[in-house]
């Protein structure tokens, strides 16, 4: 007997700025996926988890509390994973922001990761090494966009099923 996956499905989550957050991420995931077929299951397990490990990374408290939130859209033909969080400083917002927008701007998203590995070799890198969201866009198959408004950084990670 085989199981259909799940279509239109939405589950948000509540991420607490701690470092067990990302291994109960990949549990939660791993449970909504589990009628997936195993690619699928192992992508959205692991964008979910770099979006997490950002939230406690560089996440500051929100609305009084030290959470951030990751949801969960699966439709018919894709799925979504959304990270909420407040950012402790501009200049985490401003790595982000730049990551994400030569992301968006590359027309070889791979390429732009060996490039920044090999930046990070040579010692170039000062900051974050944004490596996780390069990895959501090319292993994980993903398209990204952000936005950042009344200090709530979003960062959305979209991928074709199928």
């Amino acid at each position: 007997m085989t199981v259909e996956p799940p279509t239109n499905l939405s589950r948000r989550i509540e991420i607490p700025l701690v470092w067990d957050s990302v291994g109960k991420i990949r549990l939660e995931t791993g449970m909504l996926f589990s009628s997936f077929d195993a690619p699928v299951r192992d992508a959205a397990i692991m964008v979910a988890s770099e979006l997490t490990e950002n939230i406690v990374k560089y996440g500051a408290p929100l609305d009084g509390e030290a959470v951030g939130f990751v949801s969960f859209e699966i439709q018919d033909d894709q799925f979504s994973i959304t990270s909420h969080n407040a950012v402790s400083s501009d200049n985490n917002l401003d790595a982000v922001q730049t990551i994400l927008e030569q992301i968006a701007d590359s027309s070889d998203p791979r390429e732009l990761s060996l490039s920044r590995l090999r930046e990070l070799i040579e010692g170039k890198v000062t900051g974050p090494s944004q490596l996780g969201l390069l990895r959501v866009a090319t292993d994980g198959g993903c398209a990204l966009n952000h936005s950042y408004a009344d200090t709530v950084l979003t960062i959305v990670a979209e991928r074709k099923l199928g």
